[in-house]
């Protein structure tokens, strides 16, 4: 069980230097544009959250699980963000009140009751989260049929 922990540590913090290295890039640039903007907020959102991860997995703890998912309730919203600016145009208001209202609500949450622990909660925000997920997919592919 020892080996398999810590390879699946391995792998998370090798993701997280990977998006980590990424993330230096384009902020070494020095460029604004808007596109480099929510690209620079999803993946320091995608590193913040590795990072994370691999020490809620080493070590456990109620006030680590809790900071583990403040950047993953961050990720509805952060993958909009791209998905419209990768698309160059405006997703539907509903999808865009659906990724803030599964980010804002299950942020709120994790501070009350801690997402990590109550396997409740985190099936409901797994369901908010694969949604707003399989919705900007089918934005993107519809986008490439055009």
């Amino acid at each position: 069980m020892l080996n398999a922990l810590a390879s699946d540590v391995a792998v998370t913090w090798l993701g997280a230097l990977g998006t980590g290295a990424y993330f230096r890039f384009l902020w070494s640039r020095n460029e604004s544009t808007a596109s480099i903007r929510v690209t620079l907020f999803l993946v320091g959102v995608l590193t913040a959250l590795l990072a994370l991860r691999g020490f809620f997995w080493l070590w456990g703890g109620g006030a680590l699980g809790r900071l583990v998912f403040v950047p993953a309730t961050l990720m509805p919203l952060a993958i909009t963000l791209y998905v419209e600016q990768l698309l160059r145009r405006h997703h539907p208001r509903w999808l865009k009140v659906l990724a803030v209202t599964v980010t804002i609500v299950f942020s709120v949450l994790n501070l009350i009751a801690d997402l990590s622990s109550d396997t409740r909660l985190l099936l409901i925000f797994l369901v908010g989260l694969v949604l707003v997920i399989a919705l900007n997919a089918w934005f993107l592919l519809s986008a490439s049929k055009d």
